[in-house]
């Protein structure tokens, strides 16, 4: 006799919706659509290992009641909002074996359930659903085009909301939904939570912050101790000197100039103090020059000898009118 098709909640997945339940579990939707959690993953057993079968999803409605939460506990009314046929979602692996179908778990976690109709449109893992409902969902098989089985399972209805009512319920979901906003908090706090080390001390230490590696602006600079070639060196450190071509290794001697007193007073001429007479300056002549050979005689009376030997007689300069 052929085993029974049997469908439950997989092992991982059945405690928390039992959890879930005992709060009155809520479902929170969004306009962007929002994922199932606990994830909607099942256990099937009793299908034939040969046949073919494919499965869907569907979230149907409890009653035709609307939910109002008020006074910490939900109250009923009649909804006389409209209700369209339930959508389907089929699972992405299409039709297989019964063998691979009870080979692992199946698992709906591409569904996205939104309180917006138009989000179905051109989304097959879209549902949408009324706000302040109850569901259940509900998992049908079929073996090629005839239904065989469908599964619901009582502790696994929830309400739809946008926001949770009960603080309890989103406590314990935060803490196990891997895609909880507060959980990826916590998780980045306790990144950031510095890390405490026991010694043999009692006293606990807190170890220091990792340093910031600051990027070195300055602009790098070629090892010049590494550099074996002087040319090159001196190309570096002055490039025009560089440009121009050597033609031997040793550098060229300094011009030899031969002395010139002259020059050498012309050199010193602008240094000199003209105002002041010697010995505060320097002479306005040559020294290097006899003064009493020509052409300076002329700035100096000479002296002549008288034909009768009395004595030396100076004589008056002539001046020529011009």
């Amino acid at each position: 006799m052929d085993q029974p098709i049997s469908v439950t909640l997989s092992s991982t997945t059945d405690p928390l919706w039992r959890s879930c339940h005992e709060y009155d579990n809520e479902m929170v939707i969004t306009v962007n659509g929002r994922r199932i959690f606990p994830t909607l993953e099942y256990t099937v057993t009793g299908l034939d290992t040969f046949k073919l079968y494919s499965m869907c999803m569907h979230l149907d409605l409890v009653d035709d009641k609307k939910l109002r939460f008020t006074g910490g506990q939900w109250a009923e009314s009649v909804s006389t909002e409209k209700k369209d046929p339930p959508r389907k979602v089929w699972h992405h692996n299409g039709s297989q074996t019964g063998k691979d179908w009870m080979l692992r778990n199946v698992s709906f976690d591409q569904i996205r359930i939104t309180n917006r109709k138009s989000k179905e449109d051109g989304n097959a893992s879209y549902v949408h659903l009324l706000t302040q409902h109850r569901y259940i969902p509900v998992l049908t098989i079929y073996e090629g085009d005839q239904l065989v089985h469908t599964a619901r399972i009582p502790h696994s209805q929830f309400i739809s909301v946008t926001a949770y009512h009960k603080g309890e319920l989103n406590t314990l979901k935060t803490n196990n939904n891997p895609y909880s906003t507060g959980s990826r908090k916590d998780r980045r706090r306790e990144r950031q939570s510095p890390v405490y080390s026991e010694g043999t001390s009692s006293e606990k230490s807190i170890s220091p912050p990792p340093a910031k590696k600051i990027k070195d602006m300055a602009p790098a600079l070629p090892d010049y101790s590494v550099i074996s070639k002087p040319n090159l060196l001196q190309s570096l450190i002055f490039p025009m000197i560089a440009e121009q071509p050597s033609t031997s290794q040793s550098p060229p001697a300094p011009p030899v100039f031969p002395f010139n007193p002259d020059l050498q007073m012309q050199m010193l001429q602008p240094f000199m103090l003209p105002q002041f007479g010697f010995p505060c300056g320097f002479p306005s002549i040559n020294p290097f020059m006899n003064p009493f050979l020509t052409p300076f005689t002329s700035m100096f009376p000479t002296p002549t000898v008288s034909p009768d030997g009395e004595g030396v007689k100076l004589e008056p300069e002539a001046f020529v009118e011009v």
